[in-house]
């Protein structure tokens, strides 16, 4: 199935009357990201070169400008010309490198290389909605790069990364995360699901830790802190019940393993307080207790 996307969007242009725009090619890299093909990424990086050198738009205004004369002077629908990516597009794209080959550190280079990018590109299409340069369609919170949606796939790209039981490597990759969600909390509210990978990611580290209580202890307090803010806005996180007691749970197993009952209680104690425990939750604050 990508391969016939690809075919398509590579003959379209000279064979028939109609040129890709950023929903054609969304639909290509998606079907990238959902391939078994081994150089799915590479596909799709290429994809996404191609995407970018077709409508040569280094500069963001210069091709708002070009779409916004286009509709002026001909009448025409200027989304048919229109391929400037989107928060959709670098979520495939994120989401096909999932499936890289490449070493760990050429792999996370490659996808903090994307993150510039999309920072590039949301900067200038911030900078465009200010001075109302280009058609309005194209600045709408749907069409910005640097969303919820495109942070959760760079995070969620990021802790798949490590592919040995490599304690530097996942928590490098840990580091990485915080300091995204971070700076994503500048502009973009984390969510439920932001906040779960985070707590994922630390959880999937400590099991690398090997007998190192050192480390586990570490990583119980950097995901502590996730969960903190992911309980601290009951409101706002009201809807994801099932994603904040797998943190809790998460976050107690972690207290165990730290040799830290007293703090796995805690957390468990605010569980309570808030209805947010099932029968897992009683298992794992147990197992904690039965560990110290």
């Amino acid at each position: 199935g990508s391969s016939i996307a690809l075919g398509v969007l590579s003959t379209a242009p000279n064979s028939i009357p109609v040129t890709p725009n950023t929903a054609s090619y969304n639909i290509a890299l998606n079907a990238w990201s959902k391939s078994s093909d081994p150089d799915s990424a590479i596909k799709a990086l290429e994809l996404f070169k191609r995407m970018v050198q077709r409508c040569n738009n280094a500069c963001i205004a210069r091709e708002a400008l070009v779409i916004d004369s286009a509709e002026v002077a001909h009448g025409t629908n200027p989304r048919v010309f229109n391929a400037i990516p989107d928060s959709r597009t670098f979520t495939a794209l994120l989401s096909a490198l999932n499936h890289t080959s490449s070493t760990f550190n050429e792999a996370c280079d490659l996808v903090l290389s994307i993150f510039v990018v999309m920072k590039e590109w949301d900067d200038q299409l911030r900078w465009c909605s200010e001075h109302k340069i280009g058609p309005p369609y194209l600045f709408r919170d749907s069409n910005r790069v640097l969303n919820e949606f495109t942070y959760n796939a760079l995070i969620r790209t990021l802790s798949r990364l490590p592919a040995t039981n490599s304690w530097e490597e996942h928590y490098e990759c840990c580091n990485q995360i915080d300091k995204i969600i971070e700076e994503m909390s500048e502009s973009v509210s984390p969510n439920a699901i932001t906040r779960g990978f985070g707590i994922n990611a630390w959880a999937a580290c400590a099991m690398q830790a090997q007998s190192d209580k050192s480390h586990v202890e570490q990583c119980a307090e950097k995901a502590s802190v996730h969960l903190y803010h992911l309980l601290s806005d009951y409101t706002k996180f009201e809807s994801e019940k099932s994603v904040k007691i797998n943190a809790i749970n998460d976050v107690i197993n972690l207290y165990g393993k730290a040799s830290q009952p007293i703090k796995a209680v805690e957390v468990f104690e605010t569980a309570k307080e808030k209805q947010l425990y099932n029968l897992q939750s009683l298992a794992v604050i147990v197992d904690a207790l039965a560990k110290n």
